[in-house]
């Protein structure tokens, strides 16, 4: 699908991307501005990604090790210990992402609150590095998910900048050898294009290469293909969507 689509599932269909989006309406609704990056801190960001992703597989072979090896790498990480702490910590530590991932808690409390989840499961408390409540939230987690709420509603789509998933899709869109064969591309035509800034300073990523690039395919693997380039970029044709050689989407004269 990320070879197909490229990171149109981050920009269309993930459901953190919506939450992000309902913290903007919530900030345009009291009129705050949004803050913006640095495009140094903001390439930083981008390169964080990847990371992370390095990290948690590491982390995630190293707490796994007895289920793939036979052997125990780090002690205490054998399933099969008290309740409290298997249900929390150890049960949790061959899946080290979920420990930290804010759309966890946020899917959990919004089952809560729908009714669709026991709040007892959630509500049981044990001891370890940190408290955590049940199988699903940890204090960890949780913290994660204020700090991001906080950061995205200073910060258009902040989780998107350094989100993992995101960073894994778009290795397999953005880059070489898979971005030759990648279907979905935003291309641009630079006899239309002004330098006016417009697509720069509307993407909610602060993705660049629309703007420095020349011609041709300037998808980047910060561009979740929202489009919103595209739509308010003034000037016919300068700015595309192309998907397996065909336009779907072109900027139009609007002015």
């Amino acid at each position: 699908m990320s070879i197909v689509l490229g990171r149109f599932f981050c920009g269309w269909l993930c459901p953190f991307g919506l939450y992000m989006d309902l913290i903007t309406r919530l900030r345009k609704f009291f009129r705050v501005r949004h803050l913006t990056l640095s495009d140094r801190t903001n390439s930083a960001l981008g390169q964080l990604r990847f990371v992370i992703i390095a990290v948690f597989l590491v982390l995630s072979v190293i707490f796994s090790s007895y289920a793939i090896f036979g052997t125990e790498l780090i002690p205490g990480t054998i399933p099969g210990g008290p309740l409290g702490t298997e249900a929390g910590i150890v049960g949790s530590l061959n899946e080290p992402f979920c420990l930290v991932c804010p759309m966890r808690p946020l899917g959990v409390l919004a089952e809560v609150v729908l009714g669709y989840m026991n709040f007892s499961y959630v509500s049981q408390i044990a001891y370890g590095p940190f408290w955590v409540s049940g199988f699903y939230i940890t204090s960890l987690n949780l913290s994660v998910l204020i700090l991001v709420t906080i950061l995205s509603f200073a910060y258009r789509r902040f989780w998107c900048r350094i989100c993992p998933l995101g960073g894994l899709t778009a290795l397999f869109s953005s880059f070489s050898p898979f971005k030759r064969i990648a279907l979905t591309k935003l291309q641009k035509n630079e006899s239309k294009c002004t330098k006016c800034g417009v697509c720069k300073r509307v993407c909610p990523t602060q993705a660049i290469q629309m703007y420095e690039n020349r011609e041709g395919d300037v998808t980047e693997s910060r561009c979740m293909l929202c489009m919103r380039c595209i739509e308010m970029c003034p000037y016919e044709d300068a700015l595309r969507l192309e998907f397996a050689g065909k336009t779907v989407m072109k900027s139009r004269n609007w002015l």
